[in-house]
């Protein structure tokens, strides 16, 4: 039996005809999965619809990746590890590793080295790889060295180098057919590598020795000839080598610099008084000395008493003559006193002359005894120089020899490259599963970019997006019976811009899906609302070919068995409904409007049907839209109401013809058709909001026409 989808009451539907967003309509009116169930149920619904070109997809893939692993040759990769450490850490060396180069510059640089192409092509020659490649492809090899070529670069494309970055380990890979050659590459490699890199340092430390035996000589000769001047040198200037030699003349020479120095301060200043100075009583001498304090002192003595004498005896008393000439006495004592200080300051001025010309001359004597003191250090040092330059690369030339006689090396294989019993590649069962998986992830991607590319209606699902109605009714496709011709099969859908003769009428296939979804279409018109009064219904679609007329005639008969049903053709540009019921062509609804017919006339009732009966037309209308949208036609539907329980009309389509939308606002319900993959999902949205927007009657339903039994749950009609 037909389906039914979420019937939406009348409030709501007015709301979406207004614009308001489905999804603001939900809540308590419509009682819904959560959103994740949702979203699954739709994903499911893609990939239900679109599950051919998914397995498709699928198909292809597993097929390709099974037929490619099976066709991939077996591939042995064996491996093997080489230990690479700095110089200067084997096991006996006389290299000191420094830390001028880190350890991991140094492995990285040697790994380069690995996949050099002198090193590939030493191993492609040890291997005879080369002869290989000759038999294999004996034209190809006689063409200028093509063999050597072709081998080298299948070696260098087979081999892969790797540095473990947490040691010093470097591991060597190599991809082969042959089990035995994968391994006798790896390890044939490493060998050459070791051999090549301490035949390197071999002929280093070789040439390195032979210059420094060309420099030795030089630095020889250089040696004797500073020994022989130090020793020729040390003779003439009667030197004695020791080491504290140049030390104790620097002291003997500072000391004498500072006793000149005391000396050459006190003549300055002994001139100074001897040739600066006339008054002798000025001078520091001459007035600390104490026999000249003595007399001044005796002096002022006598001169004291003297005056004392004359203030009491008179000037010519004898005590007075006396004491004066005591004090006579006493000056010629202080003026002897001064001529001896002066000669012997004089004296003295001359032993500090004499003074310092000695030590000046001491000091130039010392000055130069250091000088050449000075001069035999330098000969002295550089003939040691001489001597350890000599001595140090002495012993580098006897290191070098015991380096290049031993056998060590700072490179070592850990571990050889054992010959596989199994293939590394390829890995045919993880392949397979791969391929398995891939293939149907990448089936749903497909489905889901076919429906993204998708433009047509489908599914009830696409029906109730593009429309924002809940209310679907799916009619199934109907297949022609391969045994009757084609104006007398059955069928729902006719094929596109045909209608045959009771082509479309499901009266001889009672208890069919098709039928079970007209009465299902039937049903919900007349129940869901029943407080609506539902009479008179305008059939149309988005375009032409989604069988909208078949739908109306159905849907005509399917109401008669309940009451009197007026099927009307109101489509005026390609009139079919007469056709169909194989009525005989006479005036028609055209006829009725412009007022050149009666209502008893068109009215034709249709024989073997009880209470139905047919307005047809028969010639199209160029003036179709002026016809439908008098108020001739409002006339009619009135009259028809009260003459009738039902009203049915077949419309033009709603997008290219204004026929539909003018006839909306007069009837009291509309079902839209649509045909299942013909409809574009555009055309239905636009329909709809066409309808909105000139305030029509509700829809009262959608019908997707011509649908799948096998997909969107309508299987249950052939299960049923």
């Amino acid at each position: 039996m037909g389906q039914q989808y979420d019937v939406v009451p009348r409030t709501h539907r007015a709301a979406v005809r207004r614009g308001i967003p489905k999804r603001q309509l939900s809540g308590t009116a419509f009682p819904s999965a959560s959103s994740a169930s949702g979203d699954l149920r739709k994903a499911y619904a893609i990939v239900l619809k679109h599950w051919r070109a998914g397995a498709i997809f699928a198909i292809t893939t597993i097929v390709l990746v099974t037929a490619a692993t099976l066709l991939m040759p077996a591939i042995y990769e064996a491996q093997g590890r080489l230990q690479i450490d700095p110089p200067g850490q084997e096991a006996f060396s006389l290299q000191t590793a420094t830390g001028e180069v880190t350890d991991a510059e140094y492995v990285n640089t040697e790994a380069q080295k690995l996949q050099t192409h002198e090193l590939a092509l030493a191993t492609v020659t040890a291997l005879h790889l080369d002869q290989r490649a000759a038999t294999s492809a004996p034209g190809f090899a006689n063409k200028d060295g093509g063999a050597l070529r072709a081998a080298l670069s299948d070696f260098r494309s087979h081999l892969s180098i790797h540095r473990d970055p947490g040691s010093r380990l470097v591991v060597v890979q190599f991809a082969s057919r042959d089990p035995g050659l994968s391994a006798e590459a790896v390890n044939t490699l490493m060998k050459l590598f070791i051999d090549r890199s301490y035949q390197s340092r071999n002929d280093a430390i070789t040439q390195s020795s032979l210059w420094l035996s060309k420099q030795l000589d030089d630095i020889r000769a250089k040696m004797d000839q500073s020994s022989q001047e130090l020793s020729k040198f040390q003779q003439e200037h009667g030197i004695v080598d020791s080491d504290q030699g140049s030390t104790s003349g620097f002291q003997a020479l500072t000391e004498l610099n500072k006793q000149l120095a005391d000396a050459t301060s006190q003549r300055i200043q002994l001139e100074a008084f001897a040739k600066h100075s006339p008054n002798m009583e000025a001078l520091p001498q001459f007035a600390t000395n104490q026999v000249v304090q003595s007399i001044k002192q005796k002096l002022a003595e006598a001169n004291g008493e003297l005056a004392q004498t004359r203030v009491i005896y008179g000037p010519n008393h004898p005590n007075v003559k006396k004491l004066e000439g005591q004090i006579a006495e006493f000056d010629r004592q202080l003026h002897s006193q001064s001529l001896a200080a002066r000669s012997e300051l004089n004296s003295s001025y001359a032993a500090a002359q004499n003074r310092e010309g000695a030590l000046r001359a001491e000091v130039d004597k010392a000055t130069g005894q250091l000088g050449t003191m000075e001069q035999y250090t330098s000969l002295k040092k550089q003939a040691e120089a001489d001597r350890q330059l000599y001595a140090s690369l002495y012993a580098k030339i006897k290191e070098s020899g015991i380096a290049a006689a031993s056998k060590t090396s700072n490179l070592r294989i850990v571990e050889e490259a054992p010959v596989l019993d199994r293939p590394t590649r390829p890995h045919r069962l993880l392949n397979l599963l791969l391929g398995v998986v891939f293939g149907l992830i990448g089936g749903v991607v497909v489905a889901f970019i076919k429906e993204g590319l998708e433009d047509r209606i489908h599914t009830t699902e696409d029906m109730r997006h593009w429309t924002g109605l809940s209310s679907v009714i799916v009619v199934p496709e109907v297949e022609r019976p391969a045994k009757l011709h084609p104006e007398k099969a059955l069928s729902l859908v006719p094929p596109y811009n045909t209608l045959d003769s009771r082509a479309c009428l499901l009266l001889n296939k009672p208890n069919s899906p098709e039928l079970e979804a007209i009465n299902a279409l039937r049903t919900l018109i007349l129940l869901a609302h029943p407080k609506a009064n539902h009479r008179v219904f305008l059939v149309t679609s988005p375009l032409p070919g989604d069988g909208k007329t078949t739908m109306a005639t159905n849907l005509a008969l399917s109401l008669s068995k309940l009451g009197r049903t007026c099927l009307i053709d109101a489509d005026l540009r390609r009139p079919r409904v007469g056709k169909a019921f194989q009525l005989i062509p006479g005036p028609g609804l055209a006829d009725l409007l412009r007022g050149t017919a009666t209502l008893e006339e068109v009215l034709q009732p249709v024989q073997s049907i009880e209470r139905l009966a047919v307005i047809s037309s028969w010639t199209p209308s160029s003036d179709a839209a002026e016809l439908v949208s008098a108020d001739a036609m409002t006339n009619l539907l009135a009259q028809l109401r009260s003459m009738f329980d039902y009203v049915v009309l077949d419309t033009p389509p709603v997008l290219p013809y204004a026929e539909s939308r003018d006839l909306s606002a007069m009837v009291d319900g509309i079902i839209l058709v649509g045909r299942a993959a013909v409809t574009p999902r555009a055309a239905m949205r636009r329909t709809t909001e066409l309808l909105n927007e000139i305030n029509s009657a509700p829809v009262l339903s959608i019908v997707l026409n011509g649908a799948d039994l096998g997909s969107d749950f309508s299987y249950l009609y052939s299960a049923y």
